[in-house]
């Protein structure tokens, strides 16, 4: 299959399919290169034939495949933040509970699994978050 941003390549493997973009370089050997998003790359010998790098494609397709299986198993990116009480948010790695708390003076304090902002406007996300990032 070619398109005019480059070649590409059907990966089977029983009922699966992955389409791999197919880059020619100035190598020796095959590379397969699976992205964290999902997208597989083959890097190519530029003298290399189609049918070559189909078939060196194939074999290591099982490889592919577990590789996109172990992307897909990990969990999703941290959901956008809302900075209301009760939300969960990560300080040095580990899980604080959010508590937002009207106070005449700002501030930011962490005591033990509890994360919390003391603010004059305690309704106004936008404050919360710009206290929690200069902290």
């Amino acid at each position: 299959m070619k398109d005019c941003t480059g070649e590409y390549i059907v990966i089977s493997w029983g009922a699966r399919r992955q389409v791999a973009e197919l880059r020619r370089t100035d190598r020796r050997v095959l590379r397969v290169e699976v992205k964290p998003i999902g997208r597989v790359i083959i890097f190519a010998p530029s003298s290399a034939t189609l049918q070559t790098i189909h078939s060196r494609v194939m074999r290591r397709r099982a490889w592919i495949f577990r590789q996109l299986d172990r992307i897909k198993a990990q969990p999703a990116a941290t959901p956008p933040r809302h900075f209301i009480s009760g939300e969960t948010h990560l300080v040095l790695g580990k899980p604080c509970r959010l508590s937002i708390e009207q106070r005449d003076e700002p501030e930011v304090r962490v005591e033990g699994n509890r994360l919390y902002i003391f603010t004059p406007h305690a309704e106004r996300q936008g404050e919360c978050r710009r206290l929690l990032m200069e902290f």
